[in-house]
């Protein structure tokens, strides 16, 4: 399993008189961003939320008692936003942070308050929203949580807040605080630079856009820490107690290989069943103009065709099918046709046939003196994006490719 350090910005308060010496341990996820799991193609690739539930239930193996903080930004679409906090719920999230998304969406906010999950924001979008959330992270230990996003509040003003907040944290015998942001790690910066050193956080979890978290840092006496977008990572924090004095330490876990929880997966599977049923029963949009396929470059092709079809790109549908997955959202990848005309295939070439390579392929078939068009890396990073193929290799791929389609020469 692979550490870095990744998250968004929470903010945690431990309050009361100097306890005696233990660790309180809080792991924050969250920043689903709609994204249920990986879809497997082109390497290792980080997220899902059957993962995240089994790895978070690893960390309280390892540290009994450990805290899930969730950083919110849960959809879209509406139905995996759901899913998203539903986890948030199993997973016994104590404060979410409220997002952008949940802050400006009202159906968003609805999602989270359906599953009753502690919502905070210092600038909420309506007063029921608490600024600050406490609980209990330990015995003889108080903690509170803030969230921070783009909202009504200046910099100046959200500033001003945060120092209102601390401050009243400090006048209840609070020992530290964590800050969790929605905003890059400049703007995050410059808001806790107005705040007195004192009164600044030991701890900020940023929520970032990127696929990677970066490695935790410290600096003035905070402790930064990430989580990737898409659920990728995890970012756990110890906070530990002795003669006297709190000491954070973190590290980051991504959301990658190990098992899965049978649970959430269960819902995940159903999801994908249930928008299966829906597109079914939705009407048949008109197909653009058939291209060729792989059936009409058999006639002079047939031993590459054949070597092509058992390709997994040329049975890219038939995976999908095997898995439950073959929904319109994976198909545009897997399926050419869908791609290509808006319909979806059938018949042996119903997966990623000769014209995904080959865009000449039709001038080829009515003159055999043209060719049907060199394969370019442009005709792969449609659907081999850093999302989907974060480890693609254009060089090495192009050439198994080349490989399979010389069989018929």
């Amino acid at each position: 399993m692979r550490r870095g350090l990744g998250g968004l910005l929470l903010l945690v308060l431990v309050s009361g008189a100097a306890p005696p010496d233990r660790t309180v341990t809080l792991v924050i996820g969250g920043c689903t961003d709609g994204y249920l799991e990986p879809c497997g193609c082109g390497g290792q690739q980080a997220g899902g939320l059957a993962r995240r539930a089994a790895l978070v239930t690893a960390v309280r193996q390892r540290a009994p008692g450990a805290v899930y903080l969730d950083l919110g930004r849960l959809g879209p679409p509406a139905r995996h936003a759901e899913l998203a906090a539903a986890l948030a719920a199993r997973l016994g999230a104590v404060a979410v942070g409220c997002g952008a998304a949940e802050a400006r969406q009202p159906a968003h906010l609805a999602v989270a308050r359906a599953a009753a999950l502690p919502l905070t924001n210092v600038a909420p979008p309506e007063a029921t929203l608490p600024a600050m959330v406490v609980f209990d992270a330990a015995p003889g230990v108080r903690v509170g949580v803030m969230s921070i996003c783009l909202g009504p509040l200046a910099g100046a003003e959200l500033a001003a807040r945060l120092g209102e907040l601390a401050a009243t944290a400090t006048a209840e015998g609070a020992a530290w605080w964590v800050l969790l942001s929605h905003f890059d790690q400049a703007t995050t910066a410059r808001l806790l630079d107005r705040l007195p050193v004192a009164r600044r956080p030991a701890v900020v979890a940023l929520a970032l856009t990127a696929s990677e978290p970066t490695p935790r840092w410290t600096a003035d006496g905070t402790t930064w820490v990430t989580v990737a977008a898409k659920g990728r990572s995890l970012s756990v924090v110890e906070a530990h107690h002795t003669n006297g004095r709190w000491q954070c330490q973190a590290s980051t876990e991504l959301v990658i290989e190990g098992p899965r929880d049978d649970v959430v997966q269960g819902w995940v599977d159903a999801c994908f069943a249930a928008q299966k049923v829906t597109e079914s029963g939705a009407p048949t949009p008109p197909a653009a103009p058939a291209g060729p396929t792989g059936a009409a470059c058999a006639e002079c092709h047939a031993a590459t065709v054949a070597a092509w079809r058992q390709h997994p790109h040329g049975r890219a549908v038939a995976t999908l099918e095997a898995l439950g997955r073959d929904v319109a959202a994976c198909l545009r990848c897997h399926d050419e046709d869908l791609r290509q005309r808006g319909v979806r295939g059938a018949g042996a070439d119903r997966g990623v046939h000769c014209l995904a390579c080959h865009p000449a392929s039709a001038a080829h078939l009515q003159a055999a003196t043209s060719r049907p068009g060199t394969i370019s890396v442009d005709a792969c990073t449609a659907c081999h994006t850093p999302d989907h193929s974060p480890h693609w290799q254009p060089a090495t791929y192009l050439a198994q490719v080349a490989a399979v389609c010389r069989a018929g020469h």
